[in-house]
């Protein structure tokens, strides 16, 4: 009787668990730099955004130094630039940063911050619409989520973003997801058909959402590839092992909605552009872990050339090692 109660007894946390759950440093610094940016829209007219994008990005290079080294010597390495190039492009990368951090914030209160972004390849989005099975937007990490979301929206053609709980925070701590998530999300949710959210926990109930907005209401059903999931398939990129989320190619295979490539590219300053790739095939007659495995092989060729185009819109560059 004595050991039972004892096991009942609900294990006090220790002081540094409680904060974790409650604060994390990342999430406190992004939530004091949203408050900071903010306050400075106010004050700062439209038509200096980009001053105001370059300045911030001027003060995170200097700020981080360390990081900034790490994407020349990445850049450096896998696309073979001489150091002065490679410079050149991470100060291009973070340029691309501040204006996509700096329209964020600004969009917090207006909606008009996100200016008008093409969309290259709007004939593969028009025909997987007229398919009738729904289209699954596989997008690259390039450039912002937003811009993507807004030229959508801007073509009449609203998506259906899936995102995690956490998306904009550091951690699942609860300054994290109820300040910073809540934050970083608001500008994009005036985009946005509907917002479908992977909850921390291991349900999959978001799925059968996804699989009747497919079937019942072709959508558009956005996918962020490059981020961690339960699933994933291996694949190369650059010549080395990558691992990559295999969720928007399992539903293309179980649903029979159209699978699209697509990534947010900057043209300039405060000049975007959305560029939508050709159908990704996948084959609904093969088992469905080789028809996974073909398609992300293919994403990655993709991407691997798409990021030797564009490398300073790249985010990826953060999560590549060095030898």
């Amino acid at each position: 009787m004595i050991q039972r109660a004892r096991a009942q007894v609900r294990r006090l946390p220790r002081p540094r668990e409680w904060v974790g759950r409650w604060v994390r440093s990342g999430d406190l610094a992004r939530l004091l730099g949203t408050g900071a940016g903010y306050a400075l829209s106010w004050l700062v007219p439209r038509r200096l955004d980009g001053a105001a994008s370059r300045l911030q990005a001027a003060v995170v290079m200097r700020a981080k130094p360390g990081q900034r080294r790490h994407l020349e010597r990445a850049i450096e390495h896998y696309l073979g630039l001489a150091p002065a190039q490679a410079a050149s492009v991470v100060r291009e990368h973070y340029w691309m940063r501040g204006e996509k951090n700096w329209l964020r914030v600004r969009g917090l209160r207006d909606r008009r911050a996100i200016p008008r972004v093409e969309v290259e390849g709007i004939e593969h989005l028009h025909r997987a619409i007229e398919a009738g099975r729904g289209v699954i937007l596989w997008r690259m990490g390039f450039g912002s989520t937003l811009w993507a979301q807004a030229a959508c929206w801007q073509a009449g053609h609203p998506l259906v973003q899936l995102s995690h709980q956490s998306h904009g925070a550091t951690s699942y701590s609860r300054l994290g997801v109820g300040s910073v998530a809540g934050l970083y999300v608001r500008p994009e949710l005036p985009y946005l058909a509907e917002r479908v959210i992977i909850p921390r926990r291991k349900s999959l109930a978001y799925l059968q959402t996804l699989i009747q907005r497919l079937a019942q209401d072709n959508a558009i059903v956005a996918f962020r590839a490059e981020l961690t999931s339960r699933q994933s398939s291996r694949t190369t990129l650059f010549g080395e092992p990558f691992e990559l989320a295999n969720g928007a190619p399992s539903l293309a295979w179980k649903t029979g909605a159209t699978l699209l490539t697509a990534a947010a590219l900057r043209d300039g300053p405060m000049r975007y552009r959305l560029v939508i790739d050709a159908p990704v095939e996948v084959d609904r007659s093969m088992p469905r872990k080789e028809a996974m495995a073909c398609a992300v092989d293919e994403f990655a060729r993709r991407l691997e050339a798409r990021a030797r185009e564009h490398p300073a819109d790249w985010m990826g560059w953060y999560r590549r090692g060095l030898p």
